[in-house]
């Protein structure tokens, strides 16, 4: 995200790196975002703790964590028009 300073200036903010020590060290902060994208939904999680470590998750994602459950030579159908 860019943002302007008193002099107009625009400088890269980094959310995540902002949001970090506003976290107590017993918190983990939750964002989620949906949006579209040339007609396909996208969407994402991420959840990060005071420290700055992170785990994301995505709407694609959910074919790898399928994968690892699904029985042998099992057939994934992708949800796609």
């Amino acid at each position: 995200m860019d943002t302007r300073d008193t002099t107009g200036k625009y400088h890269e903010l980094d959310f995540f790196q902002e949001l970090a020590p506003h976290l107590a060290d017993n918190q983990v902060a939750i964002i989620l975002e949906v949006g579209i994208e040339d007609d396909y939904l996208c969407a994402y999680g991420v959840a990060m703790n005071a420290d700055g470590e992170m785990r994301e998750i995505t709407l694609e994602s959910i074919y790898e964590l399928a994968q690892e459950i699904a029985p042998t030579q099992a057939e994934i159908i992708r949800a796609e028009y």
